[in-house]
């Protein structure tokens, strides 16, 4: 095996990169003033000056009723804090020493870091703000509560996690319920920083007493105490701008944020959805902030969106109806209720969707874009019903063509669909060799090599970096690792 790695160093690799883009990457490279990145929705990398990034953030900071400027870095003394509050809570309920330890805030724990990625898909310039929390002072705690409140879900009615489960909602209503009705959608404006805190935490505090969930011997009081050192304390670092605080609505980058959220959400609509809408609505669902039903007409959603907009001081509606052709755009999907009331529905790609997946000249290996072929078809065929499954699947072909996919590949692709595919995830005690990909062919030989060698071992490449990596000044070293999968 080593004769042969050491023969297959000796193979010319021709790069998939011309003269000119490497020259152009070196550039990007070497300039101080460009900051590269990816775009909110579209996933296309941009190109833009520090300086605009800058001053849109400022802007965005700026807003003194949701932050307040801070005047120093708090991380080391709330880091204290953190640990002096979480340690004496657990050692009172008996924890473990270790699990203890394992749950405080480590002393090199990094200030939470603030940075945006820019909406082009906005006539005006605008950025999402981000906070990046992992490795934060609040990273453990905030697991810890996130794993207790997170079986609170089960019990929030609306909530859906996936298309899949959207579809499934809508097909089990009876058709006759659904006659005559169109699909119609409410969207929460700006959820997270619409949400009081005080309010939250006093809900989802409410839930736990209310339903029985395995809170791991931890009393109201300390789940209050934590939680509340967690949403009050929304701290973080923005580079060139200095140390804030969040001040307003739930924390960004917090793994509670969205748990939150959706409980209070959740109470909400028990109110005002399910016992004052009359008379009741057929189907009511809501993925994170988009919420779908159905009713008769215009009429009634617009006295619906008032309704619900004059009950609540900060959660506020925006209402979306069906196209001409009756679809309406929610989630992965359009959707649509035919006049016999069952639901028909496509495959749906925002506007901002640039079109982007898999390059067919990308460094993979050739199975990884099978796999991305099949998988772009096998989603237009689960989110479309027998009607408009040809529809959506000429999109993805279209989608494939753009990224330089042939209509032999793409042929080739889903005839190995299939076939039966041979599961190495399952052999016990199995070997993983991590591998820079090199070639189709190099890998091929490796993977010889290693049965001709009797090596019970898998061969793994690891995501080679994308142009925007090669473009910073610090790229990711390929590694080359063996590690052990148990039985």
């Amino acid at each position: 095996m080593t004769h042969g790695t050491a023969r297959i160093k000796r193979i010319p690799i021709k790069p998939n990169t011309t003269p000119e883009e490497r020259r152009a990457i070196t550039v990007l490279r070497n300039r101080d003033d460009t900051l590269i990145t990816r775009s909110d929705k579209g996933g296309e990398m941009v190109v833009m000056k520090n300086s605009d990034m800058h001053r849109l953030c400022a802007e965005h900071l700026g807003d003194s009723t949701t932050y307040v400027r801070l005047g120093k870095d708090p991380t080391p003394s709330l880091c204290i804090t953190v640990n002096n509050t979480l340690t004496r809570i657990l050692e009172l309920r008996k924890f473990p020493r270790i699990i203890v330890k394992r749950l405080q805030t480590p002393p090199a724990a990094r200030t939470q870091l603030f940075y945006a990625l820019p909406k082009t898909h906005k006539r005006v310039l605008k950025i999402r703000p981000i906070v990046s929390a992992s490795g934060g002072i609040f990273d453990r705690i905030g697991w810890l509560l996130q794993y207790i409140f997170s079986s609170l879900l089960q019990n929030v009615k609306a909530h859906i996690s996936s298309t899949s489960e959207l579809l499934h909602r809508f097909a089990s209503v009876d058709p006759a319920t659904l006659q005559g009705k169109m699909p119609i959608s409410f969207d929460v404006v700006s959820l997270y920083t619409n949400i009081d805190v005080k309010e939250a935490t006093e809900t989802i505090l409410d839930y736990t007493n209310t339903f029985d969930i395995n809170t791991f011997n931890l009393t109201a009081t300390d789940l209050k105490e934590l939680l509340e050192l967690i949403v009050s304390n929304n701290v973080f670092h923005c580079p060139g701008l200095g140390f804030y605080q969040q001040i307003r609505g739930l924390a960004m980058g917090s793994r509670l944020s969205g748990t939150l959220a959706l409980v209070v959400m959740d109470r909400f609509e028990k109110i005002h959805v399910y016992r004052d809408i009359r008379p009741p609505l057929p189907i009511y669902v809501r993925y994170v902030d988009d919420s779908g039903t159905a009713v008769k007409d215009d009429a009634e959603a617009n006295s619906i969106l008032n309704r619900l907009n004059s009950k609540h001081p900060t959660i506020k509606f925006e209402l979306e109806t069906p196209d001409s052709d009756g679809f309406l755009p929610i989630l992965d999907v359009k959707l649509k209720i035919r006049a016999d009331g069952k639901i028909a529905y496509k495959l749906y790609t925002k506007a901002a969707n640039k079109g982007i997946t898999l390059h067919a000249h990308s460094h993979h290996p050739d199975a990884v874009k099978t796999a991305v072929i099949n998988n772009e078809f096998r989603r237009a065929e689960v989110n479309s019903t027998p009607e408009y499954r040809e529809v959506s699947c000429s999109a993805i072909h279209h989608k494939l063509l753009s990224n330089s996919y042939t209509d032999q590949t793409i042929a080739r692709a889903r005839s190995k669909q299939l076939r039966p595919s041979r599961n190495n995830n399952m052999i016990p005690n199995q070997l993983v060799l991590k591998l820079p990909f090199i070639s189709n062919k190099i890998n091929g030989q490796i993977r010889g090599a290693l049965k001709k060698s009797g090596i019970n071992a898998r061969l793994v490449n690891p995501r080679p970096p994308t142009i925007s990596h090669l473009c910073k000044k610090i790229n990711p070293k390929p590694s080359c690792t063996m590690r052990h999968r148990p039985a």
